[in-house]
């Protein structure tokens, strides 16, 4: 009986999720609750988490020169009780070490009453609300299970051919149990929304606590601030201090010492840009002396040097021959005849020096070494 039971309701989900099957709806209001309780569910399971990783953190302890696992603050304050006990009576420094201890001792025991008022108060209020979120989600699956039965009952009615008491009789218990469940739901919501009042009075009760916390720490180094040593008031050393070199120019001269020294590079002469000339000139002429004209067609020249030369080889002989040389131009001219007689003409030779040059040196070795000969 139960395996046809459950493949009957198997058949209605099928078939509602292909459309072939009607599915009994919930009210808009009800809809409406259902979305609410999702967003409020998201925001308490986020803020829970992160409560936890708070509380954890500032109840974290370690351990001790005693093996005792303490707060940190209690272990500094117990190290500096420990180091100042080493010191004289009369030392200022000593009694500044334990006094401070002390104080930090004291803010130790300050912050594990907070921790403890902070755990039963919020971290314990969240707590709460998602145990009732978790109740509402385990009544809403019922709900879905009742829901199904009692369409699966329906559509069987609907189907039958003739009337079956059975039929009818399975149908009124499910629709009774859909509207237990659905009841039962809806009043959880309610519950949860009607809790609002005792999270807001966790959450006041957390805040007091916390400003309790910080308010008695005020209070302790305050106590401390006026009890401290007239020779070595806070306020007095911290206007005080020494001026000693700053640590970037001993990186600097530890960086000199023992690296090699790099030449900068030269300045760039920055040449001043050319300014292109307009055609008309302009009727307001600037007040600034002008820059240099852009020449495109003339290169620029280099800074001549006023040296004489020492050495006249065959170089300097063709340049000078190529200077005194005239330079010939061709002239254009419309007339064919003109342009004939200047195709025809003979070239003009030009005496090369270095030929010359190279000729009486071979000659000079040529007596040369006839003279050699003679003397042999």
């Amino acid at each position: 009986m139960n395996v046809n039971k459950k493949l009957d309701r198997f058949k209605q989900w099928a078939g509602e999720r292909m459309g072939g099957e009607v599915k009994t709806n919930v009210s808009d209001n009800f809809k409406a609750l259902e979305t609410e309780m999702n967003v409020r569910h998201d925001g308490m399971e986020r803020i829970q988490k992160s409560m936890t990783a708070y509380v954890k953190a500032i109840s974290k302890r370690s351990e001790g020169d005693d093996k005792e696992k303490t707060l940190p603050v209690a272990h500094l304050g117990s190290s500096m009780v420990s180091h100042g006990e080493d010191f004289d009576a009369n030392s200022d420094f000593g009694q500044a070490l334990l006094m401070f201890g002390k104080s930090q001792e004291r803010i130790a025991r300050v912050q594990e009453g907070y921790i403890s008022q902070s755990s039963s108060t919020w971290l314990e209020a969240l707590e709460r609300s998602l145990a009732q979120m978790k109740d509402y989600y385990s009544s809403r699956r019922k709900l879905e299970s009742r829901r199904l039965a009692y369409d699966t009952s329906l559509s069987k009615m609907q189907k039958a051919k003739k009337e079956d008491f059975r039929v009818e009789e399975e149908l009124r218990t499910q629709k009774v149990k859909y509207e237990e469940a659905n009841e039962d739901v809806y009043r959880r919501m309610q519950d949860i929304k009607d809790s609002e009042t005792e999270n807001l009075a966790d959450l006041t009760a957390f805040l007091e606590a916390q400003l309790t916390y910080h308010e008695r720490c005020c209070e302790v180094l305050m106590q401390l601030k006026n009890e401290w040593p007239s020779g070595s008031a806070p306020s007095q050393s911290t206007g005080s201090r020494r001026t000693g070199r700053p640590r970037s120019n001993t990186a600097h001269s530890y960086h000199e010492r023992y690296e090699p020294l790099h030449e900068e590079p030269p300045a760039q002469v920055v040449e001043p840009r050319p300014i292109i000339r307009s055609r008309q000139p302009s009727a307001h002429p600037a007040e600034s002396p002008a820059r240099d004209s852009y020449q495109g067609d003339s290169p620029m020249r280099r800074p001549s040097f006023n040296r004489a030369p020492t050495f006249e080889g065959p170089t300097q002989l063709r340049q000078e021959q190529a200077s005194a040389s005239p330079t010939w131009h061709r002239s254009t001219s419309d007339t064919f005849p003109v342009r004939r007689s200047q195709s025809q003409a003979r070239p003009i030779s030009r005496v090369d020096p270095y030929l010359d040059w190279l000729g009486i040196t071979i000659l000079v070795a040529h007596l040369v070494s006839g003279i050699q000969r003679d003397s042999t």
